[in-house]
């Protein structure tokens, strides 16, 4: 009876040590592992999506140049930010009137202090394209009927932007 029963807590034993040294070891991967991906999964969101929408995808290109813009026609958002993306500079201080839709408003701050307001500007998908740079706030009645505005102002840069945007400042919403 005595043999038994060490024989049977050494076997629980062994067992024990041997299940639980891989599943420990595996754990400790896995959480790592996902720990990883999601770590990277987010940095590479954060570079190409927003809160608006948690689907990446690669700007569209675009054969835009700022001496084939008129400020008084609208363009699309979209087209502005791929071709501003591909050229930057060449686009700071163009003046342009895009359309796109409003997403939301906030207050602007630069260099820790408040500097008047924005609203946030998405093509038709709700990806955030840019935000326009008020003096006064804008009016609650832009949500209320938010998709189909056009927004006039002069691309500047946009220095400690997560996500690569076309910012328009001084910036005034047309319709």
């Amino acid at each position: 009876m005595k043999n038994l029963t060490l024989l049977i807590i050494l076997s629980l034993f062994v067992l024990a040590f041997a299940g639980c040294g891989e599943t420990a070891t595996n754990t400790a991967v896995n959480v790592n592992t996902v720990a990883n991906n999601t770590a990277t999964n987010s940095a590479n969101n954060a570079m190409t999506t927003t809160p608006a929408t948690n689907s990446p995808e690669a700007p569209p290109k675009s054969d835009l140049k700022p001496a084939d813009v008129d400020p008084n026609k609208p363009i699309p958002i979209a087209e502005v930010k791929a071709a501003y993306i591909a050229d930057k500079s060449a686009w700071h201080g163009k003046e342009v009137s895009v359309t796109g839709d409003y997403f939301g408003k906030g207050k602007s701050t630069e260099g820790g202090k408040e500097s008047g307001f924005y609203v946030s500007i998405t093509d038709a998908g709700k990806k955030l394209m840019g935000t326009c740079h008020l003096d006064k706030e804008a009016s609650d009645e832009l949500s209320k009927q938010p998709a189909n505005h056009v927004f006039k102002g002069t691309i500047v840069e946009d220095k400690g932007a997560i996500v690569e945007q076309v910012k328009l400042k001084p910036c005034q919403i047309v319709k």
